[in-house]
């Protein structure tokens, strides 16, 4: 493998990230601003009229934001994980086990927020 290789591989990771946090930071800015209107128009009272929807509502915007927040970490995590595989001195524990675990985990999150 070469420099140039190396260089570009570090450049893809790095441009997958920001565009990824980038685009989380608008998904979460656009969920908070959802459940403060949940919360400020009626509250989530049972006696209030369309009470049950609200609170659906409420709780599935609550779970996606947690579901992406988790495939946002783990995606991070594995790109930082596969990085240490193009060290020079790659590391002695089992990352292939490791990659696949996370992979994993991660195609569970990215399925439960879609």
């Amino acid at each position: 493998m070469t420099v140039a290789y190396n260089t570009n591989i570090m450049l893809n990771w790095i441009l997958e990230i920001a565009v990824g946090s980038l685009l989380y930071g608008v998904y979460a800015t656009l969920s908070i601003i959802a459940v403060y209107y949940l919360l400020l128009s009626k509250g989530l009272s049972l006696s209030s009229t369309n009470a049950k929807p609200r609170i659906a509502l409420f709780a599935s915007t609550i779970l996606m934001l947690a579901f992406c927040t988790t495939f946002l970490v783990i995606d991070i995590d594995y790109s930082l994980i596969q990085l240490e595989t193009v060290a020079y001195d790659p590391p002695q524990w089992d990352i292939a086990g490791l990659l696949t675990n996370t992979e994993i985990v991660a195609n569970f999150m990215e399925r439960m927020n879609i």
